[in-house]
């Protein structure tokens, strides 16, 4: 599993590079999860020059420091597929 870093008192965006075949006439949406304790937070992506780029906002009032479990999700018609699973230390 990779780990990445964000920092909570900032922006932070992440691109990542998905390739999604068969779908040519679906609606494709992207959102990262991250998951607390208590609940998992949502974050919308979209495309940019080919990437998924989704961008965290400031989240320290709202997490603490520590390791969290995220994944990617694509949204494909009513199906949702994980193509990236991974930790976020924050």
């Amino acid at each position: 599993m990779n780990t990445f870093d964000i920092h909570l008192d900032q922006d932070n965006e992440l691109k990542f590079k998905v390739v999604v075949e068969g779908t040519d006439e679906a609606v494709l949406k992207y959102q990262l999860v991250l998951e607390t304790d208590r609940m998992n937070y949502s974050f919308p992506g979209h495309i940019d020059n080919e990437d998924i780029c989704v961008v965290i906002p400031p989240l320290e009032k709202i997490l603490k420091e520590g390791t969290y479990s995220t994944r990617l999700e694509v949204i494909v018609d009513d199906r949702i597929f994980t193509p990236l699973a991974m930790s976020t230390n924050a």
